[in-house]
């Protein structure tokens, strides 16, 4: 008999330790409360005897209960739709809706959504509160984020969170509402690309140009229309008139430009916004605009996952794919040289790169024995914010081994002697490239970013797979 009656109060024991240690490991105060109390008052009553005290204890065990029961039910006939305004520019703010709505008979009262968003989409809140949603209503919340680094993001599943009306037990879940936000890169204007030359534009002698597809022949006198350049304002025929004129030029005939955009990982540096391969990114859109708001035709190679990618393209209207194209672009490995298109005639190529080792110096020879012009835009990794020093800790020796290498191949000696720093290390680095036949700038810290003019907003308008903003 001993035995038998030992047993049950052995098994209380047990199921009630395994209670408080799973109360406890959960830290939700008011589950402790409702949990812990009862129990004490069941210790109480069982040694004084009192009825009284089961009763009031299982009315609270009871409470807990319907609050377990109906925060399983907090998310019943819950649907969650979800847009975002894409593609956006590099900087401008993205906008994601939320719309959550009650298709259920029931009221739904402390609902909560979260929307994750990646890293470089930064936003000031993403989660909300609804107090409560009656049926058959629905509310929208915006998540207003800025876009700080180009690129294809796609959003995260959403977390609705759902709670009793005392807010004890909650209940998780997430919906994978598909979204995609595709960020432009910046459209910056190359560095000095009125000093590239009319062959730029047509395959003629070089020259100094002043705009792109404007010559420098004088053509003739007019009246100042929104949009002109102010460069171009003829102020003393502005005085004497007492209206605005511009001078106008005979225009340059506009040709074509390949642009090899060096995408390898293994010669940039840096993280985020600041590091290498997004300035060139950057560059190649601005070119890319500049050249197509002339009417040029453009090309656009990199290294790809199956191998190079080429975009074309002539006139204002397909820039939108070239956005969209560079939003996609990524860190790749494999060799320069596969980007190079066959055909090289009488083409100027723009190679916009920081490196300096054979394969680019090849690629110019390459060019310059097709009867092409070879443009080399080099990036100064190590002056940049987030280069070579911030970036990859080899960055800096990996730059010197490359550039000795191709100094060494053209017979220039002394290399590391003379290039012991960034801006000496930059110079020698150019002068392979001007050796091998190349027109070389360089974009450090100290070159300034202007946006270009020809960046468009139909380009958003126009892109592929736009969404609708909310």
């Amino acid at each position: 008999m001993a035995n038998q009656e030992v047993w049950p109060l052995t098994l209380l024991l047990i199921l009630t330790g395994t209670v408080i240690v799973y109360v406890l490991r959960i830290r939700n105060p008011k589950l402790t409360t409702l949990t812990i109390g009862p129990l004490f008052l069941y210790l109480v009553a069982g040694v004084i005897g009192t009825a009284q005290l089961f009763t009031i204890a299982t009315a609270v065990l009871s409470v807990c209960v319907v609050c377990y029961v109906l925060s399983r039910m907090s998310l019943r006939g819950i649907g969650v739709t979800r847009e975002a305004s894409s593609p956006v520019w590099q900087g401008d703010s993205v906008d994601v809706a939320i719309t959550v709505a009650n298709r259920d008979w029931m009221p739904r009262l402390f609902l909560r959504v979260r929307c994750p968003l990646p890293e470089w989409l930064e936003a000031e809140q993403d989660t909300f509160v609804i107090p409560g949603l009656w049926s058959g209503q629905q509310t929208t919340c915006r998540v207003r984020a800025r876009a700080a680094r180009r690129g294809c993001y796609r959003l995260a599943p959403l977390e609705l969170v759902g709670a009793d009306p005392m807010d004890v037990f909650q209940r998780v879940a997430r919906r994978d509402t598909p979204a995609e936000v595709l960020v432009y890169p910046l459209a910056e204007e190359p560095p000095g690309m009125e000093l590239w030359g009319e062959d730029f534009f047509g395959g003629v002698p070089a020259r100094r140009l002043l705009r792109p597809a404007a010559g420098l022949d004088f053509h003739s006198l007019r009246d100042y229309q929104p949009g002109d350049d102010v460069r171009t304002i003829d102020w003393k025929a502005t005085a004497r008139l007492s209206r605005l004129i511009v001078v106008g030029f005979e225009p340059t005939q506009v040709g074509d430009l390949v642009v090899l955009l060096d995408n390898r990982g293994a010669v940039h540096a840096g993280r985020g916004e600041h590091a290498t391969l997004e300035r060139a990114v950057s560059i190649a859109a601005g070119a890319a605009a500049e050249v197509l708001s002339a009417g040029g035709t453009v090309s656009v190679r990199y290294l790809g996952g199956d191998g190079t990618v080429g975009v074309s393209g002539r006139g204002r209207q397909d820039l939108g794919r070239f956005l969209d194209a560079l939003a996609r672009l990524d860190e790749r490995a494999g060799s320069l040289g596969d980007v190079v298109p066959d055909d090289l005639r009488a083409r100027t190529v723009l190679v916009i790169t920081p490196a300096t080792g054979p394969e680019v110096v090849d690629v110019v020879r390459r060019v310059g024995a097709a009867g092409g012009r070879a443009v080399v835009l080099l990036l100064d990794a190590e002056s940049l914010p987030g280069g070579a020093a911030a970036g990859r800790p080899d960055g800096a020796g990996r730059k010197r081994r490359a550039a000795a290498d191709a100094l060494s191949r053209l017979g220039v000696t002394g290399y590391q002697d003379v290039a012991r720093t960034s801006k000496a290390r930059a110079a020698a680095a150019a002068a392979v490239l001007r050796s091998a036949g190349a027109y070389v700038q360089l974009v450090g810290a100290e070159t300034p970013r202007r946006v270009s003019a020809a960046r468009p907003q139909e380009a958003i308008a126009t892109a592929p797979g736009k969404a609708v903003p909310p």
